[in-house]
């Protein structure tokens, strides 16, 4: 599937659409009315894949039925449709997100950023950020299969250790048996697999005065610089890692 339309992707998790929803949709962009067999195709998804997404997208609007012939036909609703679906969703700070090609919008108290040099952004803040010798604390509740290290800047580690800054962690089972080894600077804990896989693709980051959370389904990153939501945050996550 082409990705011209790979931008709409922020504003279709803003509106509620799973990233197999996101691909059905992009993909009737791309192609325009389709049946099932050709979405599967050109979204590259299995046919139950299919089926279980369109009642989502119908819900929200966002893709309509008809029918040629004996063919049961679905169609998209224009991208405008879904600019005003993710404007009521989020109000105005969605606005940022229409910028397309512009990988940072803003340098105010909240930013959003998109893509790998966006996602790249977020560890370059925190490092430039923080004075030598402090704490931040980290939620990462990503799948073991996504590739991390292109979001990480080069001399990421480096600063962190330099300035020994220190981490807590929580994550899932998976991923602190795998990435997050005990060393002193970074204390983890995992949620019980049992109780929960944790796995949703996103991470948050508390540091200083500020607050980052990350979609790595669709790149996107917010950074908000605000006191009061960085030490709720920070007391959310103390007493989360208390009870693990």
């Amino acid at each position: 599937m082409k990705k011209i339309h790979s931008h709409l992707r922020p504003l279709l998790a803003a509106a509620g659409a799973s990233r197999k929803a996101s691909d059905v949709y992009l993909a009737l962009l791309e192609t325009g009315p389709s049946t099932i067999a050709g979405i599967s195709r050109s979204a590259d998804l299995h046919r139950p894949d299919v089926y279980a997404a369109l009642p989502k997208l119908r819900t929200l609007g966002l893709v309509g039925v008809g029918r040629l012939g004996r063919r049961q036909l679905y169609h998209p609703a224009p991208s405008s449709r879904l600019l005003a679906l993710a404007r009521r969703r989020l109000g105005d700070s969605v606005k940022a997100l229409t910028l397309v090609g512009r990988r940072e919008s803003g340098t105010g108290p909240m930013r959003v950023l998109q893509g790998e040099s966006g996602l790249r952004s977020v560890l370059e803040d925190l490092t430039s950020t923080l004075k030598n010798g402090s704490v931040f604390y980290r939620v990462s509740s990503r799948r073991a299969d996504t590739d991390v290290e292109r979001y990480i800047p080069s001399n990421y580690r480096a600063e962190r250790d330099r300035k020994r800054l220190e981490q807590f962690v929580i994550t899932n089972s998976a991923l602190r048996a795998k990435s997050f080894k005990r060393r002193l600077e970074c204390l983890s804990k995992a949620v019980p697999k049992d109780e929960d896989a944790f796995d949703v693709n996103a991470a948050q980051l508390i540091y200083g005065e500020k607050v980052a959370f990350i979609d790595y389904n669709t790149e996107t990153a917010v950074i908000i610089e605000n006191p009061t939501l960085a030490r709720f945050h920070e007391r959310l996550f103390r007493l989360l890692f208390k009870r693990l």
